[in-house]
């Protein structure tokens, strides 16, 4: 088997993983990596990113942020699945999937052809949910000592996860998803991040809609 192809199927077949062990983030990964990619087409013009977010990091981002939850894959059923709020003890435990993920995703992609991808990878695995007013985990980190890739997926994550029916929540309206953002806007989320996605709600939609249709045709 020819050396690229390797990295690609451990991306694979981890992200599998993951999705099996909650069945309800099915489809959660797919639709993450094209909220990212939707944004960071549109901050190619921004100022803070223009010297960053090229065709190249937008072509690893969408494949990269498929590994950001890859640390889930080693959290005990008992708390990943459980339909309730978590204690804070249980808290602390889901939080070390940031930190296992980069681990897992740094071994897993050590021989990956493009040193860049690992290393945009590992860094979208540890600091997604980090918060632009620095009190994210796993360390706190604020503003621009986040990576771009970080800020991005994390405005992709949480909108999934509010527009996405949860055991414990049902699917929000783009509408009120859209408020949660505006809300955290300069608290959770890069401002500038969010200004994309304000100029992207349509894509953002249509993505979404194309997904479920793609569901729907394969059932």
């Amino acid at each position: 088997m020819p050396q690229n192809v390797l990295p690609h199927l451990r991306i694979y077949s981890l992200t599998r993983l993951t999705e099996a062990r909650d069945p309800e983030t099915l489809g959660h990964v797919e639709r993450v990596c094209a909220y990212a990619g939707i944004l960071a087409r549109r901050l190619t013009t921004h100022r803070r990113f223009r010297a960053t977010v090229d065709t190249a990091f937008i072509r690893r981002l969408t494949v990269a942020a498929a590994l950001h939850d890859a640390g889930k894959a080693a959290i005990p059923s008992r708390i990943l699945l459980k339909p309730a709020p978590l204690s804070d003890f249980e808290a602390a435990i889901m939080r070390q999937h940031t930190t296992l993920g980069a681990d897992a995703v740094r071994e897993m992609l050590r021989d990956h052809v493009d040193p860049m991808f690992r290393e945009m990878a590992v860094e979208i695995a540890l600091t997604h949910h980090e918060r632009w007013d620095g009190t994210g985990y796993p360390y706190g980190l604020s503003g621009e000592q986040i990576p771009a890739s970080g800020r991005i997926v994390a405005l992709a994550d949480v909108y999934d996860a509010l527009t996405s029916k949860r055991t414990y929540k049902d699917a929000f309206s783009h509408e009120l998803a859209r408020g949660v953002i505006l809300r955290d806007r300069g608290s959770h989320f890069d401002p500038a991040v969010v200004d994309a996605f304000l100029a992207s709600e349509q894509a953002m939609i249509d993505a979404a809609i194309d997904y479920a249709e793609r569901k729907r045709q394969a059932a």
